[in-house]
Order: C-alpha cells, then structure tokens, then sequence
C-alpha cells in the first residue's frame, strides 16, 4: 500500500518520518538486557497418581461444587427469593 504524500503538509509529513524512524510503537521502553534463565538442576517432586484435589487447594475449593449434598445446601429455593416482578402489583384493568 503507497500513500500518496502530495496532500500532506509539513506536520504531516514530520510525523511519517518520526514513525518511519521509530517504528509503529512509539512508546515502547528501551530494551535491557537480563540474566538468563537459570537452569534447574533439581526437578521438583510432582505428586503421582491420586487426585488433583490431594494436593492442589485451589482445586479442592472448587470440586466441592461437584458434591450434590453441598449445592443442595447452598442452593435457595425460588420460594425464598422474592423477585421485583413477581412481588409487584399488577395494574388494573
């Protein structure tokens, strides 16, 4: 794709050359260099067999929802919750 540059003006054209020069962020920090990543020399143990929920919170907090017993518990009855449309009063005819 060629842009036609003949009906640009000079801010214009400054701005394509600032981009042309920099690139298409402009904003972008300069780079620094790192460390490398460190190699391990160790594997960590990794838990064999058995159920994620052995070892892992984060899992045993949501296979709970799995439990039939617990939704029950935690469930609400429609009864219970009173909803704007059906505690309003109906308009008259």
């Amino acid at each position: 794709v060629q842009l036609d540059e003949d009906d640009l003006d000079e801010e214009d054209l400054a701005v394509l050359r600032e981009v042309k020069k920099r690139g298409y962020y402009h904003g972008r920090p300069p780079s620094e260099s790192t460390a490398p990543p460190c190699k391990l020399e160790e594997v960590p143990n990794a838990p064999c067999g058995g159920r994620r929920i052995e070892f892992d919170e984060f899992q045993r907090k949501w296979d709970k929802f799995d439990n039939d017993a617990f939704l029950s518990k935690a469930s609400v009855s429609k009864k219970a919750v009173a909803t704007p449309a059906a505690t309003a009063s109906k308009p008259a005819r």
